[in-house]
């Protein structure tokens, strides 16, 4: 009789710890699933900032502000982006992180544009060395959910005399096919004793091929048709 009750609360014990393990697995897969349906929901949420344009001949250039520091009118002002409401944020990418979580600084979503099956482009303006004057173009990987790439598209800042400007153009862009993106910068840089000035004027071409973008030259007799906005 008594061998009859322990085989029975063997039994009975066996029961209650399949049941528990099996809500414990229960209870982790439903974790696990409303965190990835909550992530999904949240890179929905980032890219929701980025309003549709259309890239090609797109001119992209700094802003730049008053002399009390109001940002003057410009295309490339963007939708802030709340830091704190996006985990998945990378701080390689976005250097500013920290200061944007911290309230010290701001990251700003301009525009987006399908570039392949693979990429979306998203335009973006974060902080440069003084200002959140730095226009990047960033890779969106569809699949994996994450910026794999930078590009800088449009800067500009100066110190102690030097300065310079930077600024882009989509010059070709068929989707799946072709995107091809032209970069101008114009620096300025004054003597020891501020009496002359001397300058200097690059013109670049990059092509996205895959996940990198390669560059060639184009000729400086080219810059007809690249007049940097900014320069004066």
């Amino acid at each position: 009789m008594k061998s009859i009750w322990i085989t029975i609360f063997f039994v009975l014990t066996l029961v209650s710890l399949g049941n528990t393990k099996k809500e414990h697995n229960e209870f982790r897969i439903n974790v696990l699933t409303n965190s990835k349906t909550v992530s999904i929901d949240k890179f929905d949420e980032f890219l929701s900032l980025f309003k549709e344009i259309k890239p090609k001949g797109l001119h992209m250039y700094p802003p730049k502000w008053d002399s009390l520091g109001i940002l003057i009118q410009t295309p490339f002002e963007g939708t802030r982006v709340d830091a704190n409401n996006f985990a998945f944020l990378d701080e390689k990418v976005f250097f500013n992180l920290k200061a944007c979580r911290e309230g010290q600084s701001n990251i700003f979503a301009i525009g987006k544009f399908e570039i392949s099956d693979k990429y979306i482009g998203l335009i973006t303006r974060q902080e440069s060395q003084y200002d959140e004057s730095l226009i990047q173009l960033m890779l969106w990987e569809k699949q994996a959910n994450k910026i794999i790439r930078t590009f800088e598209l449009a800067d500009s800042f100066g110190d102690e005399g030097w300065h310079f400007d930077k600024e882009s153009w989509i010059k070709e862009f068929s989707f799946n096919k072709n995107l091809e993106i032209v970069t101008r910068r114009k620096d300025c840089s004054p003597n020891d004793d501020f009496t002359k000035f001397s300058y200097t004027d690059s013109l670049e071409i990059y092509q996205l091929d895959e996940q990198q973008f390669i560059k060639s030259y184009l000729n400086l007799s080219d810059t007809v048709n690249y007049k940097l906005k900014q320069w004066k």
